[in-house]
């Protein structure tokens, strides 16, 4: 998936961990399960270095509280 990939690049060197949930990771253990979005789980305290990736790789918080963040991308809803 090109976005883990890019994710990736951006977060070299950085202390951005992530555990990709959701239907991409089920995808990765070889059960196929169709999904448009990406989930992932990162620690609170990075929230903000997330939110800022994530804009900057034309993904905008849709939803956002303490607990959760939701970023739809922008190439795909125009």
């Amino acid at each position: 998936m090109e976005i883990l990939k890019t994710i990736d690049l951006y977060i070299k060197d950085k202390a951005m961990p992530f555990l990709l949930i959701g239907g991409h990771a089920v995808n990765s253990y070889g059960l196929r399960r169709q999904t448009g979005d990406l989930g992932l789980l990162v620690k609170r305290s990075a929230k903000t270095q997330w939110i800022e990736l994530m804009n900057r790789l034309k993904y905008s918080v849709h939803q956002s509280d303490d607990n959760f963040a939701k970023f739809p991308s922008d190439s795909l809803t125009n």
